[in-house]
């Protein structure tokens, strides 16, 4: 059976984009629409795919449509596209959007049958994770698997979690380098200096947890650690308050990720048992 013409409605410069890098991706789209004439004509000139459209019902003879606009301009353009077009069983493929497909309820209540996908960061554009309804996963599947890419279908309802995993990873990191770069020059290091080490330390401990996972922090130094923050954390306040309210902000439930959970609350209780026996020990003194 002859595979239908792949309907793209896009926004940007999407010859910079891995769309523009995918031959039988390309070699399968018929229409092109952007926002207006001018940048529907652009827009299917700088990908030399397909013919450009300026009204959504132009798609009506494509079973595929591959959206790719900003996260903003989204939710617009799926009420136009459904004002305009049939979406009853139609295959929708949401590129670069964080939210889930189920989350687009215009698209649930025209009966379309919705995906998501973005690309796998720091994959070189061969890696992409997906989710959504299994006819459009299938297709999408087989469009990308066309180009020789591979794709990581996400549970139903996790991504979510996927983009917490790419902030964490690549976002929320940054204020601990910035925090151990700035304990680094508060310490005597020039910046050049203090950045070199985050770097080489930063990079061994995330060396060892992909090689170790939480073994990458044994007990023993776990507690050490521990005890370090306890301590000095108060010397470090007459130093830089910033940094010592960073430490401030329960440390214990970072390493709860990294090693036994159970370790760090045994080490809380035990915290809480030794305050508790100076304050008697003071209460009995006075008395």
């Amino acid at each position: 059976m002859r595979r239908s013409g792949i309907g793209l409605i896009g926004q940007g410069s999407l010859a910079l984009s891995y769309l523009a890098r995918l031959p039988s991706f390309l070699g399968r789209v018929a229409l092109v629409k952007g926002s207006n004439e001018r940048t529907s004509s652009r827009l299917r000139n700088s990908l030399r795919a397909g013919r450009w459209v300026n009204e959504y019902r132009e798609f009506a003879p494509c079973r595929v449509l591959w959206i790719a606009v900003s996260e903003d301009s989204l939710p617009q353009v799926l009420e136009e596209l459904a004002g305009a077009v049939n979406l009853s069983h139609r295959l929708i493929i949401l590129g670069d959007t964080l939210r889930d497909a189920r989350s687009f309820k215009v698209l649930s209540r025209c009966g379309a049958y919705a995906a998501t996908v973005m690309m796998m960061p720091q994959s070189a554009e061969r890696i992409f994770i997906a989710e959504g309804h299994k006819s459009a996963m299938k297709e999408l599947a087989e469009i990308l698997e066309a180009d020789n890419r591979k794709v990581i279908e996400l549970k139903p309802g996790a991504k979510p979690l996927f983009v917490s995993g790419v902030h964490l990873s690549a976002h929320l990191v940054l204020p601990f380098a910035g925090a151990a770069v700035e304990s680094f020059r508060a310490a005597g290091l020039t910046r050049g200096q203090a950045t070199l080490a985050m770097q080489a330390i930063t990079g061994n401990a995330l060396r060892s947890y992909a090689r170790g996972g939480d073994k990458a922090l044994p007990r023993p130094h776990a507690e050490e650690m521990r005890k370090v923050l306890a301590e000095e954390r108060e010397a470090m306040r007459a130093i830089s308050v910033r940094l010592a309210e960073l430490y401030d902000a329960q440390p214990e439930k970072w390493f709860s990720f990294v090693g036994s959970k159970r370790f760090w609350r045994e080490s809380a209780e035990k915290d809480r048992g030794r305050t508790v026996k100076h304050a008697r020990a003071g209460n009995g003194a006075a008395s």
